[in-house]
C-alpha cells in the first residue's frame, strides 16, 4: 500500500489480530536507524492461532480480501497489555478507513490529534485517486516502551510486502516487488482519552527497517 504521506494498517482474537495493507518495488534503500525492540530476535516463533475475540472488543467491517495479522505481543503486565490492545483496535480502525475512503467510529475512537489528522487527509487522497487497498498487512514485534499516567510509547514493526493499492472501478491490482522498503519502524504514541481508551495521537515511520526485515 502506498501510504501517501506514510504508512497503514477484523477480528480482535486472544493470540493475534487479523485485519489488511500495502508492498513496495524500491529495492536497496539505507540502514534503518535504531532497532524496534524484538526485532532481532533468531528464534522465530509463528503468531498463535486466532480464536474468540475479546469480549467487549469493536467490531470492525472489511472487505474479505484484506486481511491484517497484529501479533499480540503480549506482556503479562496489565498496564501495557492495555495499551498493546488498544493500539492494536487502532490499526484496524485506520486500515477499516482506508477501505472505506473514509473515517469511521471505530478510527475516531482509537486515533486523536495530530495522527487522526494526518490519516484524514491520507483517506481522502486514497477516495479521490479512486483506490482502496487489498492483500495482507503484519504489524509484529510491539512493544510498550513507557507507560506514564495516561501516555505510552509503543515501537513496533510492519510488513507491507503482501499488501497493495487497488483501483475500484477497474478491480485492478498494483502489485509491487517485495524490498527492504517493504519493512518499517514504527513508533506511536499514545494517551488515554476521558472515556478510557488509549489513542494515537503521533506516529513517526522509519522505512527500509533491516532489523524489521530480518524479524518477519
Amino acid at each position: 500500500m502506498k501510504i501517501r504521506f506514510a504508512g497503514a494498517a477484523v477480528v480482535a482474537t486472544a493470540g493475534i489480530l487479523l485485519l489488511s495493507g500495502c508492498g513496495s518495488d524500491d529495492d536497496g534503500g539505507s540502514k534503518a536507524g535504531d532497532k524496534i525492540a524484538g526485532a532481532d530476535k533468531k528464534d522465530k516463533e509463528p503468531p498463535a492461532s486466532p480464536s474468540a475475540a475479546e469480549k467487549g472488543a469493536p467490531k470492525f467491517d472489511l472487505p474479505s480480501d484484506v486481511k491484517v495479522v497484529i501479533d499480540a505481543d503480549k506482556t503479562g503486565d496489565k498496564a501495557k497489555d492495555e495499551v498493546l490492545k488498544d493500539h492494536g483496535y487502532a490499526l484496524m480502525g485506520m486500515v477499516e478507513s482506508f477501505a472505506k475512503g473514509k473515517t469511521t467510529d471505530n478510527f475516531n475512537r482509537y486515533w486523536a490529534e495530530q495522527a487522526h489528522a494526518k490519516y484524514v487527509a491520507n483517506f481522502k487522497i486514497y477516495k479521490d485517486d479512486g483506490a482502496t487497498v487489498t492483500g495482507t498487512d503484519r504489524y509484529y514485534g510491539r512493544e510498550v516502551k513507557s507507560v506514564e499516567g495516561n501516555s505510552a510509547l509503543v515501537t513496533f514493526c510492519e510488513d507491507q510486502s503482501k499488501v497493495f493499492d487497488k483501483i475500484v472501478k477497474t478491480d485492478k491490482v498494483e502489485k509491487t516487488k517485495p524490498s527492504l522498503k517493504s519493512f518499517v519502524e514504527l513508533r506511536a504514541q499514545l494517551k488515554k482519552s476521558v472515556t478510557g481508551e488509549w489513542q494515537v495521537i503521533d506516529e513517526q515511520r522509519l522505512e527500509r527497517s533491516r532489523s524489521c526485515q530480518q524479524d518477519a
